[in-house]
């Protein structure tokens, strides 16, 4: 099964009830084959889980009690998402943190995706037995140079230092070449933003990058 992950962040496209109606466009045709799922706010979760499956964009370690302003495992379960996302560049942890984090999520049934930088940083979460581990070199998100086309010594060095726990590529990931060549490299999938949530046409945008990991 390819996996295409998009990341809604923080973008005026991507939040409250414009999140819900972007979901509805990536979620306007199915792809056998492809699993698709969006990363969203927390205060999105709810909507988008009723369209789409989600992941939380973080969560905290912290388990029940007086933790003021964090965001448990627990809450985002409940919410209606099916998994994480844990240490995206944007919201980097320490690997002791990063580890705690997996577990308590895997605790109460959440798939865990784990963001690294770098081949060794890929490696060294991998002993943590995460679910799916993204590759993201920093200087190329945002940018449309994709990781895959640019970068491919990092991606193939990620795929052999994630243990077998599927790699997914993400940076700069922007159309169906960049995404066959993450395939080509031995990637799972791709994990994206930009490229899809500031498109006109984002369910045209989901398609060629659906067809892109099918091989079409």
């Amino acid at each position: 099964m390819g996996i295409i992950v998009v990341n809604f962040k923080a973008y005026r496209e991507s939040v409250g009830r414009n999140a819900v109606e972007l979901a509805k466009k990536i979620c306007s045709r199915r792809f056998d084959g492809v699993h698709i799922s969006a990363a969203v706010q927390p205060s999105d979760i709810s909507g988008v889980s009723m369209i789409m499956p989600v992941l939380a964009q973080h969560v905290d370690a912290a388990d029940f009690g007086a933790f003021t302003g964090h965001f448990i495992p627990e809450a985002a379960k409940e919410s209606g998402a099916e998994g994480v996302v844990i240490n995206h560049s944007e919201m980097p942890l320490d690997l002791k943190t990063i580890e705690k984090t997996i577990a308590r999520s895997k605790s109460c049934g959440l798939k865990t995706l784990v963001c690294a930088a770098t081949p060794e940083m890929v490696s060294a979460v991998s002993f943590f037995n995460p679910d799916i581990i993204s590759i993201e070199p920093p200087a190329l998100i945002g940018t449309g140079k994709a990781s895959s086309q640019f970068m491919p010594g990092i991606i193939s060095g990620a795929v052999k230092g994630s243990r077998g726990i599927p790699l997914i590529c993400g940076a700069g990931i922007a159309a169906a070449d960049d995404v066959r060549k993450a395939v080509e490299l031995g990637c799972a999938g791709i994990m994206l933003s930009s490229a899809v949530v500031k498109s006109e046409k984002p369910e045209e945008k989901i398609k060629e990058l659906a067809e892109g990991l099918s091989g079409k």
